[in-house]
């Protein structure tokens, strides 16, 4: 996990800043999904709000753990359409389970 977490945090702060998470999934093939849909995806693990996925909400995040807390792609605190972020979910989700275990072994790199 912590692999898939460091493929992700191509600055090694520690942190996924929006930008980071949104190359990341293009490198492994999220092409269909538009920056707003990558945007609210995040925001749906982004659990305290800060603009950056710390470790622990990125395990929450990829296994299942509940850190939605309705905020927009700006950060900001309001109604957010959890349709389209469910929707990049599921379309994240799809790729990777298409990919069976290269999906996962492409997450690590």
């Amino acid at each position: 996990m912590l692999k898939a977490f460091k493929y992700f945090d191509l600055d090694n702060s520690g942190t996924v800043s929006t930008s980071e998470w949104i190359k990341a999934l293009e490198k492994i093939g999220i092409n269909s999904c538009s920056t707003s849909q990558l945007l609210d995806l995040f925001n749906i693990y982004d659990a305290d709000g800060s603009g950056s996925l710390e470790y622990h909400e990125f395990g929450a995040g990829i296994f299942g753990g509940n850190s939605a807390a309705g905020r927009t792609a700006s950060g900001r605190n309001t109604i957010v359409d959890w349709s389209k972020a469910e929707e990049a979910l599921v379309l994240f989700r799809e790729k990777l389970n298409s990919r069976g275990a290269r999906g996962i072994i492409g997450l690590a790199r």
